[in-house]
């Protein structure tokens, strides 16, 4: 087992959804094709022999236009995808493709360009098209990571979303298990489009583009190339080798002016493989007559400090030399797939799943590896697993391509927990028994030439120690609140339960297999909760009745009947919540905070009741009006009785008091409504026992006339007939 350089401990291990059975390798491949060119003349030839060698088999293009209002002189921060994810299908690689015009129509192997030059569109706008590019491919094979692979600017691309925050999947993460760029201008490329470059491209070729400003080193001005290494949006400054460029939104934003972070500026992410593939004509012209050898490497890019397995090619023919920019790609399949290596150090172990079968190659290592002697030599293809329980693992390996073969078993923590060696054979099969947890499988052989032409295929068979069905048990948090509610679930059963059946009374969704969902409640209730843990041994089920408790915001509400003066009131508020307080204003001064009161008035009047019902959910109100027109003699003292006539009345009237109040005497008429519409006052405290009234303003109809002297009060009917 070699040494390890980089570890980490892995805390969690990501599991493949449903459909990943079909692919052959961990993780799915995105090819990127370059400046000018198109996905099918880019790549065909180097994964045709994939195909043939390897059994592979292709999932489908994406397709892009990266200037879909034919505007290629004036940028814009809009693409076009032409593609869904009903348009692909597992496989082990998928193609971005970017010769696509606005109606998309794709130009593939066609020497005719589409007429916007969408492949010639800024890098910005490229890795906003490998960031959905990446998605799609994530959501059709159900896996958590993909590998890029870009050819010149395609390499860029892949770059621009790895290093752009702003172009990261959903969950801020990137999804890339590793990166390779072939030929591709990390340090830019200043080559002009002259008589060899016509030879090599061919027509069609736009030195003014977004693509060719972003590919500079520096400009004729002198200043240094803003889309790799920051600066200005300045027109003055940013120009071409012979006129000036289209524009210069470099970030695609509508505006000039802007300062730019660079692109090798920006930090390049630590948790993925690095590659790539540098071509030189020979010892004395280091370059692949369109990039520069040390521009190629991308140890040097952003700022040097990452480590990137670097594979140099260097070719001394002349006629078609394999070290052209546009063929190294394709005269050199088995050299660019060694590139494609598995990792070679824990920490960036590709996770696979027990019971599948996979493919792995021994390849050739790179020329800058960083092992010592003799590890930096030796292949070694690391790979992450975990079991959920005790149990057994079976391994087996057919087709071994070299003699010197072996495997081992890590734990977690770095440390061997079993190893094999093939003994020359070109198979092997071994068992141990692990404790549940997260390991690592490594293989590791001496390559040869041709090894990597020949894929060695494994598969490791989980089988659980013999125990009992578990037990079922979870929590969740929070177990009440108001809508709409969001509940975390937690299994908490013991016994290693490998699937799980949640039942949610109330809930959205109502059911789940997730180990651990996350429920909505947006319905008021209590609500129960189910949950079925299966292990190969068994199940057990955990129900916890009225579990989950709902709550609206409370609604007030409340109706009333009147006996004279005595109001019983009617609670009708709905609320299931705990802690809810009834706040009753009877509008005369006086309160209650019961659930549904009863109250006696005083004296007649119109009076405004307000009922505030409040809990942890809110607060709500309702008000309602109440008329009481007749007093209970029993409740309330009478002042005295008085007469008033002539009964009806055109407006005119006498009113006679019998008694002898005790204070001044209000005289108040009230409509049917319980409007106060008349007041007066009198002092009989005289002896005087008659006064004549003019209700002559008021309306034909019927009133209820009441004396009162403040303390007790005495209530007549009215009734004006002019």
């Amino acid at each position: 087992m070699k040494k390890i350089l980089h570890f980490t401990l892995m805390l969690s291990f990501l599991c493949l959804t449903q459909n990943s059975s079909a692919q052959k390798i961990p993780y799915p491949i995105i090819f990127i094709h370059g400046w000018t060119d198109d996905s099918d003349a880019s790549w065909n030839q180097f994964t045709n022999y994939l195909d043939a060698t390897y059994n592979w088999s292709f999932g489908g293009r994406i397709h892009f236009c990266l200037n879909p209002n034919s505007l290629y002189k004036t940028l814009h921060n809009t693409i076009t995808d032409f593609n869904t994810v009903n348009d692909l299908s597992i496989g082990e690689y998928y193609y971005v493709n970017f010769d696509v015009d606005p109606n998309g129509t794709t130009y593939l192997n066609s020497a005719n360009n589409n007429s916007v030059q969408s492949n010639q569109a800024a890098v910005t706008l490229q890795g906003l098209a490998v960031s959905r590019a990446v998605k799609k491919v994530l959501d059709v094979t159900g896996r958590d990571k993909v590998i890029l692979v870009g050819h010149s600017m395609g390499g860029l691309a892949a770059r621009e979303y790895l290093q752009n925050p702003n172009f990261l999947q959903s969950d801020g993460f990137h999804h890339v298990a590793k990166l390779v760029t072939v030929a591709t201008p990390n340090g830019g490329s200043n080559s002009s489009s002259g008589d060899l470059l016509k030879l090599i491209f061919g027509s069609g070729k736009d030195e003014l583009s977004e693509a060719v400003r972003d590919l500079r080193y520096s400009y004729s001005t002198g200043t240094q190339g803003l889309y790799l290494f920051g600066g200005v949006e300045d027109p003055s400054t940013v120009r071409g080798v012979i006129d000036p460029f289209y524009n210069v939104d470099v970030n695609c934003n509508l505006k000039i002016l802007d300062r730019i972070t660079g692109l090798n500026q920006r930090p390049m992410p630590n948790d993925l493989s690095l590659a790539c593939v540098i071509g030189k004509r020979n010892s004395s012209l280091q370059n692949d007559f369109v990039v520069d050898a040390d521009r190629a490497d991308l140890n040097l890019y952003p700022g040097g400090g990452l480590y990137a397995e670097r594979f140099t090619l260097t070719d001394c023919c002349y006629f078609l030399p394999k070290t052209l920019h546009t063929m190294i790609h394709k005269d050199y399949e088995a050299f660019c797939f060694r590139a494609l290596d598995e990792p070679k150090t824990y920490d960036k172990a590709y996770f696979i799943r027990t019971n599948k079968q996979y493919q792995g190659t021994i390849t050739l290592q790179a020329e800058n590896d960083p092992f010592p002697a003799p590890d930096n030599t030796i292949d070694y293809d690391d790979f992450k697993f975990t079991i959920p329980q005790n149990g057994t693992i079976s391994f087996s390996i057919t087709n071994i391509p070299v003699s010197d073969f072996k495997c081992y078993f890590v734990n977690s923590q770095g440390s061997s927990v079993r190893n094999f060696s093939s003994g020359g054979s070109s198979s092997m099969t071994g068992t141990l028994t692990l404790n549940a947890g997260n390991y690592f499988f490594e293989v590791s052989g001496m390559p040869t030439t041709s090894s990597g032409t020949q894929p060695y295929s494994f598969r490791l068979d989980f089988t659980p120690t013999s125990g009992a069905s578990p037990n079922g048990s979870f929590n969740a948090t929070p177990l009440s609140g108001c809508t709409p509610l969001t509940v975390n679930f937690n299994d908490q059963s013991t016994g290693s339960p490998t699937s799980w059946q949640w039942t949610f009374q109330g809930g959205n969704p109502s059911t789940s297999t997730l180990q651990n969902p996350t429920i909505s409640y947006n319905t008021e209730g209590t609500y129960n909760v189910s949950l079925i843990a299966k292990n190969q041994f068994g199940q057990a089920t955990k129900t916890e009745n009225s579990y989950i408790k709902v709550q609206n915001k409370p609604k007030s509400d409340f109706s009333f009947t009147t006996n004279r003066s005595n109001v019983q009131f009617t609670n009708l508020s709905s609320s299931l919540s705990s802690g809810v307080t009834y706040l009753w204003d009877f509008g005369d001064s006086t309160s209650s905070n019961q659930f549904a009161p009863s109250h006696i008035y005083a004296r007649t009047g119109l009076y405004k009741v307000r009922l505030t019902v409040q809990s942890g959910c809110g607060t709500n109100v309702t008000e309602k009006n109440i008329t009481i027109l007749t007093v209970n003699s029993q409740e309330v003292p009478l002042l005295a009785e008085f007469m008033i006539y002539p009964n009806p009345s055109i407006g005119e009237l006498i009113i006679h008091l019998k008694g002898k109040p005790t204070e001044i005497v209000t005289i108040n008429v009230f409509n049917t409504i319980g409007q106060n519409v008349w007041q007066e006052k009198e002092d009989f405290r005289t002896g005087k026992t008659n006064k004549v009234l003019d209700l002559s303003k008021l309306y034909n109809g019927f009133y209820i006339m009441q004396v009162t002297d403040g303390i007790s009060n005495v209530q007549k009917s009215l009734v004006i007939q002019k």
